[in-house]
């Protein structure tokens, strides 16, 4: 049977690694809001331009290796990955510092 005390600690984990995630997120916002502002001044541009991304699967004899995505799929994509490396790190450093 499990103790009480033991899930008081993995509840207070739980809540900790949220208010770090939290925490860490709210600090985009005036990064998100001044480039919302920008970008209604100046205007936000065409995601449909295309960007190169690094295709290893292609045959190395072919010239440039490279494969074309438009440029929102590649900002949605890092910010994807930008999301999922905040939760690996906030947990690691959570795990090392208990």
């Amino acid at each position: 049977m499990i103790e009480v005390h033991t899930l008081n600690v993995i509840g207070d984990q739980v809540k900790t690694t949220f208010v770090a995630l939290l925490g860490s997120v709210v600090l985009f916002v005036p990064l998100i809001v001044v480039i919302f502002i920008i970008g209604l001044q100046s205007g936000f541009g065409n995601f449909n331009l295309p960007s190169p991304v690094y295709a290893a699967y292609l045959d190395w004899r072919v010239d440039g290796k490279f494969e074309m995505m438009t440029l929102g799929k590649f900002l949605g994509q890092s910010l994807i990955l930008l999301f999922t490396w905040f939760i690996v790190i906030i947990n690691v450093v959570l795990f090392f510092c208990e």
